[in-house]
């Protein structure tokens, strides 16, 4: 059973690891795409993971330094390529039927006088892919960063002359989500 593999915690650990076609017996095939699907499948891995699995793959190679190099530049080439049609595709997409949900901020308080970031949490943040992400400190505006389907960055207004607690919301194409969190 790959969960069970300890690569995920050499991975983690900060242990270099790579994904070959010359493990097919922990994974059952033959086929390198394979395995990096059931790697992700069962490690739970993201994109950086994978980036870096496939870095890896080169890097630690048995290959000639000479082909190496080569080999990086074709891998990099067809990253960015992947990147941007991925990008593009999830820019386009629509998601009419997503509820935004924002169920939690950390920290939860912060000094007046320096911005800090907060994280918000919640369900639906689909609805922000490649949008422009107002975060509104009671009236306060501040430019937010998309992080994930789960995840927005909010930097805290940069100055206020008061302590005080304020209503947390998001603006995404005109359309106000209220948090209900202070």
């Amino acid at each position: 059973d790959l969960r069970n593999h300890p690569g995920i915690t050499y991975h983690r650990s900060g242990i270099p690891i790579v994904l070959a076609g010359d493990n097919p017996g922990s994974y059952g095939y033959n086929q390198l795409t394979v395995d990096f699907y059931l790697a992700t499948m069962a490690w739970g891995l993201n994109l950086a993971d994978l980036k870096q699995f496939a870095w890896n793959s080169i890097q630690y190679s048995s290959v000639p330094d000479n082909r190496k190099v080569e080999g990086f530049q074709k891998w990099g080439n067809q990253w960015n390529l992947f990147i941007d049609s991925s990008y593009a595709l999830a820019c386009n997409q629509t998601f009419p039927d997503v509820t935004m949900n924002i169920s939690d901020i950390l920290p939860t308080y912060g000094p007046y006088d320096r911005s800090i970031n907060v994280t918000l949490f919640g369900l639906g943040f689909e609805k922000a892919i490649c949008k422009n992400i107002i975060c509104k400190f009671g009236e306060k505006e501040t430019n937010g960063i998309f992080i994930d389907l789960n995840e927005i960055i909010c930097p805290t207004p940069s100055k206020s002359n008061d302590l005080s607690t304020v209503p947390i919301s998001i603006v995404i194409n005109n359309e106000i989500f209220e948090s209900g969190l202070k």
